[in-house]
């Protein structure tokens, strides 16, 4: 089934999806995970894999010519887990937990150590996750370490901050909806019906206050303490240190984080397609662009991630061999530009499947064609399957890119 959504330039495009993408077996499913990294044999850091007694996993790089040291921690909950009553929460909780710790008070103190020992720090939310990381001079890491453990174990979360940070996230807000990705992004969410995915998400001064039945700063409390749980999280560190002594500021900066054995937060709703597909939408867009694009939401399939179906699929519909949409849509001289790419996560359970397209002025005469030629030779390759050629020359590329890599 096809949902379609559109926009274009000032005028139209449109954008279609549907609830699976054509799948191509071209190869078993096997079990690509084991105990041991497999690192390019170009990149001479070491590296080390843990998980703590509390059960966060941690990752370890070491890297003596590193100029600077580096940590993240990501907690698997974000957006989609927002109390209905106060829309936005994560965004909000991870400003709120910024502002002091128990043992470190001043709420300004972690931006002004940062700054005094050249570092950098900073935080995302997003639909089912929320990252927090810095960056700081090597000598300084050891403390800049503790301050932001301590983030997870001991957060001050002050009631009187919170008309400061509302108005922080609804600032955010307000810079955002006028950007393009993000109307788009949000029609395409309108779609989805009941699922959590279509919310509103990133909070402002209208969702997130004290209402009936409802107190922000509890509920904000509330959800912390609900969520914010060591087997839940992983951490990530990278500096010059020998790795024996990075094992070490792990297990003293991280290991007491409080496990309180949580099942990972999942969204489970299912999508009825007969009201999610088979849309057409016009967006005009506040850029002058001229875009088109296809959209299918797929099943979440991140546990397949070693075996890159979503690279293949994308590669397929976007190559320029002779015979592909590409070469036939640049030839007739209707796009500049074909390409496709996957989130499979875009939604929780769901994740999109995007082809954009980026139209000339005859282009935008002809978009009814151009998803028609785009729809065949999807069909096509339901029919007829995929020349190896194409899984052969992805997996050079991938094998090319992993050998040669560049440092990160």
């Amino acid at each position: 089934m096809k949902k379609i959504i559109g926009f274009s330039a000032i005028a139209l495009a449109v954008l279609s999806g549907c609830s699976n993408t054509a799948s191509v077996s071209v190869a078993p499913q096997a079990s690509l995970l084991s105990d041991t990294l497999v690192v390019s044999p170009n990149d001479n850091r070491e590296y080390k894999t843990l998980k703590l007694a509390n059960y966060i996993e941690v990752i370890l790089v070491s890297d003596p010519g590193a100029e600077k040291s580096a940590a993240a921690l990501s907690v698997g909950v974000g957006l989609l887990h927002d109390p209905m009553s106060q829309q936005g929460m994560a965004h909000y909780l991870e400003h709120m937990l910024f502002l002091g710790t128990d043992r470190y008070p001043d709420t300004k103190g972690y931006s002004d150590f940062m700054t005094k020992n050249g570092g950098a720090h900073n935080a995302y939310t997003w639909l089912d996750i929320t990252n927090y990381m810095f960056k700081i001079n090597n000598d300084a890491f050891d403390e800049g370490l503790d301050r932001f453990a301590d983030f997870f174990k001991a957060p001050k979360l002050y009631p009187e901050y919170t008309d400061k940070e509302k108005n922080a996230v609804n600032a955010e807000w307000s810079m955002r909806r006028e950007m393009d990705f993000f109307g788009q992004f949000k029609l395409a969410r309108k779609m989805m019906g009941d699922h959590p995915a279509n919310r509103f998400l990133i909070g402002n001064l209208e969702t997130l206050g004290d209402k009936e039945n409802s107190s922000l700063h509890k509920e904000t409390v509330d959800f912390y303490n609900k969520y914010y749980s060591s087997n839940i999280m992983k951490v990530a560190l990278i500096s010059n240190l020998p790795i024996a002594e990075m094992e070490q500021k792990a297990q003293k900066y991280f290991a007491d984080i409080k496990n309180k054995n949580i099942e990972k937060p999942t969204v489970t709703a299912k999508l009825d397609f007969d009201n999610a597909g088979g849309k057409r939408v016009f967006y005009a867009p506040n850029e002058d662009v001229k875009q088109l694009q296809l959209d299918f939401t797929i099943a979440n399939n991140n546990s397949e991630f070693a075996l890159k179906p979503n690279r293949f699929v994308a590669y397929l519909l976007s190559n320029e061999m002779p015979g592909s949409p590409a070469q036939l849509l640049r030839d007739k001289g209707w796009v500049s530009q074909l390409s496709a790419s996957a989130a499979p996560n875009q939604y929780g359970n769901y994740g999109s499947l995007n082809v954009n397209v980026e139209l000339t002025d005859e282009g935008m005469k002809n978009r009814d064609e151009i998803v028609a030629t785009i729809m065949q030779y999807i069909d096509l390759i339901k029919k007829e399957g995929v020349d190896s050629k194409y899984f052969n020359e992805i997996r050079t590329s991938l094998n090319n890119q992993f050998k040669f890599l560049e440092k990160g």
